[in-house]
């Protein structure tokens, strides 16, 4: 009787083992893609916020804002690459074109430069305002003060275009000789400092290399000049006193910047080399 027991308690168990058996489904490669992993990862300075992005192995990434008591007050996708400003007022992200767009430029074999660009967003964390910068090339935010960005978009040639044919013939003749000068890597792009607070924008012409001091309101750049009158050199912008003085100018080309934490003292290197400024 023992025996009989035993067999069927095993004949049981090997029944129900295999009912769950049944019950099972075979992973897909589309549920494999539909997984999301948690790929990026901010806490604000204040501790007050947090930002993550979720992405999928195959599809648009997603960017999340949540407050410190667990509840969801923004959302962006397609999204990435998260900053949050030192000051905690705004998060800092880019807004990149869907993936299935993207994908069906591709297999038309769109050209690069008639693919879509990135859009920067600035999202006001206390107001809940969303603001966006078009094509964006590069931008930059301070390490340890807030409420200033720095940025440079890509041109519009056709809209450029279109802004040289209606100054005509006039400008022309004015300035003798049309300048010729387009913004690109080698000749740098117009830079712009944004006060995110009121939004209001000074501009440089033809910058090459920026950088903001990492403790004190300082803004260094590098230009190679306009023909309006703005010399090629590097230059520092004092935000708080909102004055733009010359650190030395000339045609030269400014190499290896290197600034101290306060914005007081910068070193670099001039042509290959041979010379140092200080």
């Amino acid at each position: 009787m023992k025996k009989l027991r035993t067999c069927l308690l095993v004949i049981i168990i090997i029944s129900f083992a295999g009912g769950l058996h049944a019950q099972k489904r075979a992973l897909t490669h589309d549920d494999i893609e539909s997984w999301k992993r948690i790929t990026e990862k901010v806490v604000s300075p204040d501790g007050e916020w947090i930002a993550y992005k979720t992405e999928p192995w195959q599809g648009d990434p997603e960017i999340y804002l949540y407050n410190k008591d667990g509840s969801r007050v923004f959302e962006s996708k397609p999204a990435e690459k998260i900053k949050i400003t030192d000051d905690s007022e705004f998060m800092i992200f880019t807004i990149i074109p869907a993936w299935q767009h993207v994908r069906e430029l591709k297999l038309q074999k769109t050209k690069k430069e008639d693919m879509p660009g990135d859009v920067l967003g600035v999202y006001s964390i206390g107001k809940a305002v969303l603001d966006s910068i078009k094509d964006i090339r590069n931008y930059k935010i301070p390490a340890e003060w807030g409420g200033w960005l720095a940025y440079q978009v890509e041109k519009d040639d056709k809209e450029a275009g279109e802004k040289e044919a209606e100054a005509g013939e006039a400008e022309e003749k004015e300035s003798g000789e049309k300048d010729s000068k387009k913004e690109s890597g080698k000749n740098g792009f117009m830079l712009h400092l944004e006060d995110l607070a009121s939004g209001e924008t000074v501009s440089w012409p033809f910058v090459t290399e920026y950088h903001f001091a990492e403790k004190s309101s300082r803004l260094f750049f590098v230009s190679t000049g306009d023909a309006d009158g703005f010399d090629p050199g590097l230059y520092l912008y004092d935000i708080e006193k909102e004055q733009l003085s010359a650190v030395m100018t000339g045609d030269n080309d400014y190499k290896q910047l290197s600034i101290t934490e306060e914005g007081d003292m910068i070193a670099f290197l001039l042509g290959e080399g041979e010379k140092e400024g200080r």
